[in-house]
Formats: structure tokens, C-alpha cells, sequence
């Protein structure tokens, strides 16, 4: 149920990000909501009113103020998420039970892929899944890089400045 975008600086991810949101705006009738740093917010804000785009921004510091009481929105956007790599902060915490809480994140969920490489190192670790390793909690048990790289592959996109510049017409990349 959900997509990573990783792109290096200046290639538009938040661009892409608002233009998927408005998408999703006129098509399914989805607001977003928008978690990012105390110094983006501003940022957020202008962009979701300069592009029509129903949604709220809150910062990473409030989160666990305010998500507990917050409706559900359909879209959630964490921007600069590498803030969010400690499961031990309230901010994590706070972000997990809201996307559980409004049925994004379902870690038994069927994938339709298993962490091959992780079962077959250490299959052990997997018997109290009791057969479910089709699911999100599998491949968090698995420490194999090559399970990951498969999960990722069909939720993560991300391009290269060399990627970009090899796809981009060439007067893009020269000074005016």
C-alpha cells in the first residue's frame, strides 16, 4: 500500500509528489497528509495551496500530539523520512499506529512475494509466522539485503543525477 520516492537533490520529488497527490485528489477524492521537518512545513503549505491539493501539513516535532485525534487521510507523504529510521522515538511510534490506525499498513497483508534468500539462511526464525511468509513482517525478520532489494523493487522509485541527465533533453543541463 505504499510507494518510497528516492531521488537525489533537485529532481523534483516534491514536485512529484504533489502532482501524484493532486492525481489522486481528482480521481479518488483523497486528501494528504504531509509529515516532513519544522523547516519544510512552510514549504508543504504553499505548495498544497498553490497546486488545489486538499491536505494538512504536520511537522515530525508534533506528530505525537497530533495524530492520535487526526481523521483519516488517504495519502500520507514523509518527507526526508531517513528522520524516521529510530523505531524507539514517539515520532515513529506516532506515525506507525496513525497509518495502522487508517488501514494503510497491514504487515500480514499478502504480498505476493516471500524473503527467499532470509528462509533459506535461517528458516528457523521464520516458523512463528506459522506459513504467512507472503507478508511484510517476513521480510522484516529477513536481514538479507537481496529480500529487501525484491520488496523494493515494485514500491521504490528512484533515479540518479546520471540516470536524469542521460533521459533529459540537453539544453536542460546547460547555464543560461
Amino acid at each position: 500500500g505504499g510507494t518510497m520516492l528516492g531521488d537525489v537533490v533537485g529532481l523534483g520529488k516534491t514536485l512529484t509528489a504533489i502532482a501524484v497527490a493532486s492525481m489522486l485528489q481528482n480521481e479518488e477524492n483523497m486528501r494528504v497528509l504531509v509529515l516532513c521537518p519544522k523547516n519544510l512545513e512552510q514549504m508543504w503549505d504553499k505548495h498544497l495551496s498553490e497546486y488545489d491539493v486538499v491536505g494538512k501539513v504536520v511537522r515530525y516535532s508534533m506528530a505525537a500530539a497530533e495524530l492520535p485525534d487526526l481523521a483519516r487521510y488517504q495519502l500520507v507523504i514523509c518527507d526526508e523520512s531517513h528522520n524516521l529510521r529510530n523505531e524507539n522515538t514517539q515520532v515513529w511510534r506516532a506515525i506507525k499506529e496513525y497509518v495502522s490506525r487508517n488501514e494503510s499498513l497491514d504487515e500480514d497483508a499478502d504480498l505476493g512475494i516471500i524473503p527467499e534468500k532470509g528462509l533459506e539462511k535461517y528458516s528457523k526464525k521464520f516458523d512463528k509466522l506459522e506459513g504467512n511468509l507472503s507478508t511484510l513482517r517476513a521480510f522484516e525478520i529477513s536481514e538479507e539485503p537481496e529480500d529487501w532489494r525484491t520488496l523494493m523493487s515494485d514500491h521504490l522509485v528512484r533515479r540518479t543525477r546520471a540516470y536524469t541527465k542521460r533521459q533529459a533533453p540537453t539544453e536542460m543541463w546547460t547555464s543560461p
